[in-house]
């Protein structure tokens, strides 16, 4: 299914580079269709990075994650995790091994 998926992906993007170069071609900022308008708008300017290690601290973001290893080791240990609850109403999953 992913490489179905990178197959379709692939194909707009070619799709979208033909567009591209059609209107570029004909001067044509916006075509209006019976299924859809198209229009070129101006590129944004875009940020790159050279060099992380020269960023300020102000530009850099913090992200926090649930760690669920811990709360499950704190569970399986006995502990109470405030904020959770164990849910032990789960179904079955079947495994299959091959051989």
């Amino acid at each position: 299914m992913r490489e179905r998926a990178q197959r379709f992906d692939r194909r707009a993007e070619g799709y979208e580079a033909m567009i591209r170069r059609v209107m570029d071609a004909a001067a044509l900022t916006k075509v209006t269709l019976p299924i859809a308008t198209l229009s070129m708008a101006k590129g944004r300017p875009a940020v790159t990075v050279t060099d992380e290690d020269m960023l300020p601290e102000q530009f850099w973001r913090v992200r926090r994650d649930v760690n669920k290893t811990a709360i499950n080791d704190a569970i399986k240990a006995g502990e109470t995790v405030p904020g959770v609850e164990v849910n032990t109403n789960v179904a079955p999953s079947l495994r299959i091994n091959q051989r």
